[in-house]
């Protein structure tokens, strides 16, 4: 089995990932791409809810619910991750969107230039063709 095809990949937006971390920038990715398809609809805005332990099956290498948790909470105090608890009180879940409004998503605030970058596909000793 070939692990590069054999599951559903998760995306990683390299200046994002400088920006925030690796591990925050796939969990919000993630979250991103869920509430895309989300018929949770609170506010006018989409939602999704999961419990970590939940948050643990799709992200495996975070490793347990600790880290899941301190993801999370790292999202949240950055504010690109808003988050409410359930409202029934016996459930463990949470509720989680994108703050599209966060400077963190503002392409024009880059700092990291991909135009410039030294790894233009062009010029790279890695083409696929050599």
């Amino acid at each position: 089995m070939n692990l590069l095809i054999a599951e559903n990949p998760l995306m990683v937006v390299p200046t994002l990932a400088a920006r925030i971390g690796l591990e925050e920038s796939v969990f919000i990715q993630q979250i991103h791409y869920l509430t895309l398809h989300s018929r949770n609809v609170k506010g006018g805005k989409r939602w999704v809810y999961n419990t970590y332990a939940d948050w643990l099956k799709i992200f495996p290498f975070l490793k347990n619910e600790q880290k899941v948790q301190r993801v999370v909470t790292k999202l949240e105090q950055i504010g690109l991750l808003i988050t409410q608890k359930d409202p029934i009180p016996m459930n463990r879940r949470k509720w989680y969107r994108v703050n599209y409004a966060s400077d963190f998503l503002n392409v024009e605030d880059s700092d990291l230039n991909v135009e410039d970058s030294d790894l233009n596909v062009e010029d790279s000793d890695l083409n696929v063709e050599d």
